[in-house]
Formats: structure tokens, sequence, C-alpha cells
């Protein structure tokens, strides 16, 4: 049994059985790896969906989770999920992710654990965001994103419909900017902090269902997911 079965019976997946496969895949590496971490954190979510991986996260031992997503309708499925002290630790918030983090900060509220998952390469404030995360003082950041296969520190922009992109936004196309692993390695040294990769490559072939896009030949845009801690001196 994989953690997401629970969701094969939720309107938002019923009959889709490939979505919840590739959620139970990537949570091997997005949450098992992070389990002491998680344990009795605080949490902030961005761009949380239908809070899947805030729910995760609440029952890897989080003892809260405040998951911000953009878009009411993803953020509505949350109500199928199962009642219990799991989903009750768990905050879901809609709104601008950008705006409710610049909210957060200047509250002076702290986090322990920050998800970035799914949304660096729908944004073009890179810089901006990782910033507003580091003022939050985590121990740490998890990072899951679409990176492109170029050695130097780059963003290649380009245009998308607002609705795909991890904020609110009022024009119907916004600018969004996949990074370079590098130009992400980059901006969170110029935070302080140090950068672990995932290696994926560990995972055997049976636990890969789904993952078709981290897996892409050498050369091509694919996705990597990585951990970002504070420096130590």
């Amino acid at each position: 049994m994989g953690f997401f079965d629970f969701l094969r019976e939720t309107p938002r997946y019923e009959g889709r059985p490939e979505r919840v496969d590739r959620l139970d895949s990537r949570h091997r590496f997005l949450v098992e790896p992070y389990a002491n971490e998680l344990a009795g954190a605080r949490v902030l979510d961005l761009a949380a969906h239908d809070g899947r991986w805030a729910y995760a996260m609440s029952a890897a031992g989080a003892s809260f989770v405040h998951a911000v997503e953009p878009e009411e309708d993803n953020a509505a499925g949350f109500a199928h999920f199962p009642a219990g002290p799991v989903k009750d630790r768990v905050r879901m918030r809609v709104g601008d992710v950008l705006d409710l983090l610049a909210l957060e900060v200047e509250a002076g509220r702290r986090y322990d654990v920050v998800t970035v998952l799914g949304l660096l390469h729908r944004t073009a404030e890179h810089a901006r965001m990782l910033s507003l995360v580091h003022a939050l003082s985590p121990r740490l950041v998890i990072v899951d994103a679409a990176v492109l296969p170029r050695e130097a520190p780059m963003i290649r922009l380009s245009e998308e419909p607002a609705r795909r992109a991890g904020l609110e936004v009022g024009p119907p196309t916004v600018v969004v900017g996949v990074p370079s692993a590098s130009a992400l390695e980059l901006l969170a040294r110029t935070l302080g902090y140090d950068v672990t990769w995932c290696d994926l490559d560990r995972l055997p072939a049976e636990e890969r269902v789904g993952l078709d896009d981290y897996f892409r030949p050498a050369g091509a845009r694919v996705r990597r997911s990585c951990a970002l801690r504070p420096a130590t001196a």
C-alpha cells in the first residue's frame, strides 16, 4: 500500500490511478527522507494544490502545516481528505503565494520547514520568493522543480497561462522562468544555504512509476529535487 491510497476514492483521483501512483513514487523522496526533520515541525507548504503534500507532512509528524494555494478549485479538494488529527493539523489558505508569503514575513512568523514543490518553474520571481522564504528562518527548504540541462546559471523565460502558474494574477498569461540547477544553487548560496540534490538513481525501477520527467535523457529539461539547509561554518 502507498501512502496516498486514500485518494483513489476521492473525486479528483477516482478512475485515475496513475496520478496516485505518481504521488506515491514522489512521496519516497519528498517526504520519507525528511521524517526526522518533519517531526514536531511547523511547515509552510507553498502552492499546495489540494493539500496532498501538506497532509503527508502532517502524517509524517509535523505539528502544524500552513498550506497556501492560489486556486480555490484546487484547495477545495482538501475537503475530501480523511478527517482526523492529521487533517486537523493542516490549515489551507487560498491566495497569491508571494503576497501571503510576504504577509507571513511581515508578521514575524517562523517556520521550521518550507516546501516549494512544483512552483519554482512557474514564477519569474525566483530571487524574491527564496528571499522571503529565507526570512522565515527555516532549517530545511524542500524544492522540487523542472530544471534546465545547462551548466551555466541561467533562467529561461517563457509565457504560460495564468491558471497554470503558482501565482494568482490578473492577466490571462504570465511570464515564468525555468532555472538551471546551477542557477538554483547560486540563488541558494547567496542566501547562505547549502544544496543537497536528491539522488534518484538509487530508486529501483519498480519505484519509478509515473516519474518519466525525472529520468529524461541527458540534455533534456528534467525534474529534480533538493534540500536547502543553512550552511555550516
